[in-house]
């Protein structure tokens, strides 16, 4: 697998499929996790698709990432804003994803 620079890796879904996306897909799914959450106006959502991104693109050490690990990073960066309304692990339930 070849390895762009200021690329976001790839999504893997089990051992062997995996697509690309755009920041604007992560975008949107945070936002529609809020709306599932009771938080239609969370205006923290495009803060934290950045933060995601940013990571993604220039610190990611691999290529792939998989739900799972996508999941960590955004609840990660949750955490890290000390958010908790929506809760992390609430806001991430409601993922269409998932």
């Amino acid at each position: 697998m070849v390895c762009i620079p200021d690329q976001l890796p790839l999504l893997q879904f089990g051992n062997q499929e995996v697509v690309t996306y755009e920041a604007r897909w992560l975008s949107d799914e945070i936002a529609k996790a809020a709306l599932k959450a009771g938080h239609a106006d969370w205006f923290f959502a495009p803060d934290v698709t950045r933060a995601v991104i940013e990571y993604l693109r220039w610190r990611h050490p691999k290529n792939t990432i998989t739900l799972e690990e996508l999941y960590r990073k955004i609840e990660h960066v949750l955490d890290c804003l000390l958010y908790t309304s929506p809760s992390p692990r609430d806001l991430l339930s409601h993922l269409v994803c998932r």
